[in-house]
């Protein structure tokens, strides 16, 4: 037996499940009996029927659990990993649903202010009124802007409505760098993909969701200050000057590990842009989103290669783009929902 992806370390919501297919981190399952041991199982309860591991979480604690391969000549490669099970899930724990799926980062529950001051350099008035938001619950957000390579693997298995998009200056390497040139519904399939693929809830972050993530509980312009600089974040910092996209984390993280929340692509939101509701009057405060009224237009968050300085900002909210426009600087960054 061989093992061809390692189990990543998983969150759980107590009192919820999880099923793992064994084909993504085993050659040959067809070929092999396997086991499932919980160090725990007052914790964590496991069992395999069929090729697939599922996970109970008892209640709230850690358990490793070994998942044991074992082929018709006796030979047996083992997997261990750790699954942290708490009451709406766990904060700071990064995982992998699948070998081609975005790799996680859960953030914590809590509350934050949404929304940027009118003191505050370029800022506009649909940033306001600053208003807080609470989030009962952790949930998980993709470290990188989904790449090439991810949204091919959707492609390639029959999902994303075998949409191909073409990369901006293909003599670059392609697989590691953002998806672009996506619409809204794009990123809706996407995330429908890796749901159906992976049995967990992937969809599109929330405006106040994607913002809470990419403060980390700051509440500067930018997660690392006041000020940015081409060292931090990729974009248009000189008037005239073009820039193509960069691998993703080519810039450090944030303080709850996700990479280029600044810059580098646009990524859509699943919030509704109308018109008649300009300003965060009325906004949900709970960290859902904003779907009612026209929704022709969706918000992206976070700025792109070819936008100044102030549209990178954490606050800042794209509201230009059509929901069916595939402009070349918008991309993707998943959610995953952890349970209440």
């Amino acid at each position: 037996p061989r093992a061809t992806a390692a189990i990543a370390d998983l969150p759980l919501a107590t009192g919820a499940d999880t099923t793992l297919d064994l084909a993504d981190h085993f050659a040959n399952v067809r070929t092999l009996t396997f086991e499932a041991a919980s160090s725990d199982t007052d914790v964590v309860r496991a069992s395999i029927a069929a090729g697939a591991l599922t996970l109970t979480a008892v209640a709230d604690g850690r358990a490793t659990v070994t998942v044991t391969a074992v082929d018709a000549d006796g030979h047996a490669v083992r997997q261990t990993f750790l699954v942290v099970a708490t009451e709406g899930g766990v904060a700071g724990l990064k995982f992998r649903d699948c070998a081609d799926c975005p790799e996680m980062v859960t953030v914590p529950a809590g509350s934050f202010m949404m929304g940027a001051p009118e003191e505050e350099e370029g800022s506009r008035p649909h940033e306001r009124p600053v208003h807080q938001v609470d989030f009962a619950n952790a949930f998980a957000v993709g470290i990188h802007e989904v790449t090439f390579a991810q949204w091919d693997a959707c492609v390639a298995a029959g999902g994303c409505d075998g949409y191909t998009p073409v990369i901006f200056h293909e003599e670059e390497a392609r697989a590691n760098r953002p998806v672009d040139a996506m619409n809204w519904q794009d990123a809706q399939n996407y995330a429908a993909w890796l749901s159906a693929h992976t049995g967990e809830t992937y969809r599109l972050p929330s405006e106040a969701e994607w913002e809470y993530a990419a403060r980390a509980g700051t509440q500067t312009p930018y997660h690392f200050g006041a000020t940015i600089s081409p060292d931090q974040a990729n974009y248009t910092y000189d008037i005239g000057t073009v820039v193509g996209t960069v691998p993703v984390g080519s810039f450090p993280a944030n303080a709850w590990g996700l990479h280029d929340v600044h810059g580098n692509v646009a990524e859509w939101t699943q919030d509704c842009y109308d018109p008649s509701q300009w300003t965060y009057d009325g906004a949900p405060t709970d960290g859902s989103a904003r779907e009612e009224g026209d929704c022709a237009k969706r918000v992206t968050r976070g700025g792109s290669r070819t936008d100044p300085p102030e549209e990178l900002r954490s606050a800042s909210r794209g509201t230009l783009w059509r929901a069916d426009s595939r402009i070349g600087v918008n991309g993707i960054r998943v959610v995953r929902e952890l349970g209440d």
